[in-house]
């Protein structure tokens, strides 16, 4: 079997090498316009399309395990969580509700009621929601309502109603399109506001603790067990279409707002090195994507992993390395750390193409 290419992705110590045909999809099947993508405490990916089969599951060297959501979804597919004690959460927006599953695809219970909007910018859940996140402490389920109410909610683990924040506005606390969330250890919750240019960071009840400004249009969003924080941002305006160096990177964050790295060509693509949107991210380990190391020798090392438990943040025992999704077409990224974890970046191919090409990112 030939060895894959690599093609090296970014520098210092945030550097990958991205490896091609990652993912072994069944005869005719492919990846339609990736929303999302999440991994299991078993180092299991699932992958949220637009195509006949919503929800793919791979294992951590890509081999195909099974799908479920057929018939459940349509091409408002956005946005998929694994929770800290292996369920999966889904929201396809313009069902206005947010669904439960078992690892195995059975449904658990539905959040919300399918089909029946809230008031547009009232307040209520739900009216178009993006995607949604669990607490790794209480079970708290938190929803960001994005593209009509412009809140977060928070739900208790037995789907009662606890609190929720933000309005429409560019003022502290308001947001302009809450697009993804990640909660902490601590519960420091930790939401995108996309069109604001800006992550906010909150308490579990919806105090505003801090800003982080200068991020274009923040899609995507994981943290690593270490509590790195992944951030994909959107594609540009029309309006900059032709301006390079605009969006579509992978930002690098501390856990207090720093950045520490930006990676991705400055030019649009669907090269190694090249991005269009992100509107997603989650972690895995190295030989394959979930958040946790793996005892398999590190291709950029030859070094040995040894595997730790379950992060005590609810992540998945990773080290380095986020999964993004994106809108459109997509490639599928699976990022190795040579000395810890991995995790998998699914983003937007070119506007022609709305299916997704697979690869694998080693970190290096």
């Amino acid at each position: 079997m030939t060895a894959p290419t690599t093609t090296l992705l970014g520098e210092g110590e945030f550097q990958y090498a991205s490896l091609q045909d990652w993912a072994k999809l069944p005869e005719g099947w492919s990846f339609v316009e990736v929303s999302g993508v999440t991994v299991d405490s078993s180092d299991n990916v699932y992958v949220l399309n637009r195509g006949e089969h919503p929800v793919i599951v791979l294992d951590r060297t890509g081999n195909f395990l099974r799908s479920f959501g057929e018939g459940q979804f349509d091409r408002r597919a956005h946005g998929i969580h694994a929770s800290p004690d292996d369920f999966i959460y889904t929201v396809n927006d313009n069902q206005h509700c947010i669904r439960k599953w078992t690892t195995d695809g059975n449904l658990v219970t539905t959040i919300g009621r399918e089909f029946d909007p809230a008031p547009k910018w009232g307040g209520q859940p739900f009216n178009t929601p993006t995607n949604m996140a669990v607490s790794p402490n209480t079970g708290d389920v938190y929803v960001t309502d994005g593209y009509g109410n412009s809140r977060v909610h928070r739900y208790s683990p037995d789907v009662q109603h606890q609190v929720s924040w933000g309005s429409p506005g560019v003022l502290p606390g308001q947001f302009q399109i809450p697009h993804n969330v990640v909660i902490d250890r601590d519960e420091t919750v930790f939401v995108t506001d996309r069109e604001n240019n800006r992550i906010q960071v909150f308490d579990k009840n919806g105090k505003l603790q801090d800003i982080w400004r200068d991020i274009y249009r923040p899609q995507a969003l994981c943290m690593d067990r270490e509590g790195l924080i992944y951030v994909g941002e959107m594609l540009q305006i029309p309006e900059l279409k032709d301006c390079d160096g605009v969006g579509h990177n992978l930002n690098v964050f501390s856990h207090d707002g720093k950045r520490l790295a930006h990676l991705g060509d400055p030019k649009l693509g669907d090269g190694p090195t090249e991005f269009i949107p992100r509107t997603a991210s989650a972690w895995t380990p190295p030989a394959t994507c979930t958040w946790a190391r793996s005892p398999t020798p590190s291709t950029a090392s030859g070094s040995t992993r040894s595997r730790p438990s379950r992060a005590s943040d609810g992540s998945l025992g990773c080290g380095r390395a986020p999964f993004a999704r994106g809108g459109g077409g997509y490639d599928v990224r699976r990022l190795r750390v040579a000395t810890r974890l991995t995790s998998v970046s699914i983003t937007p191919g070119t506007s022609s193409n709305v299916e997704a090409n697979i690869e694998t990112c080693t970190r290096r």
